[in-house]
């Protein structure tokens, strides 16, 4: 079982990589929109690996939207994490998150993304061994 969550840990590890990646470049004020984003992972599992990606800590606030940080935690569900971020019109942002999960029965994860208070992204899955993940692209429109 521990082979199995390895893999699908390391698979998606590897999706929320290649969706982190931003552009880089100057913006200016105008234009700007600021999130609140949420994660939550609820489900019947004991424990999950959580995989997500915030914004980064270590850029100006008008550039938070260049390129996330993934990030990732181990924990038992429920678990959230809310952060604010600022997009652009040339840099918006993609959030995602996931869960791996292992029981030895059959159980369900759900991931779900709010954004200022509105589920824009969710998945469910049920198994053994799941890996669920919601991801979406904040934009300037919304």
């Amino acid at each position: 079982m521990a082979d199995v969550r390895g893999r699908l840990v390391s698979i998606l590890f590897c999706c929320i990589a290649v969706a982190s990646c931003g552009s880089s470049g100057s913006t200016g004020p105008s234009g700007n929109r600021r999130y609140t984003v949420r994660y939550d992972v609820s489900g019947s599992f004991s424990d999950c690996t959580f995989f997500y990606i915030t914004r980064r800590d270590d850029v100006a606030p008008d550039q938070e939207n260049l390129g996330g940080d993934s990030r990732s935690d181990t924990g038992s569900l429920p678990w959230s994490l809310t952060y604010d971020v600022t997009v652009t019109a040339l840099h918006p942002f993609n959030t995602q998150v996931g869960a791996v999960c292992s029981a030895s029965g059959s159980e369900t994860v759900t991931t779900t993304i709010m954004v200022d208070g509105d589920e824009v992204a969710t998945q469910t899955q049920s198994g053994q061994n799941v890996s669920a993940q919601a991801g979406f692209e904040l934009t300037v429109g919304g």
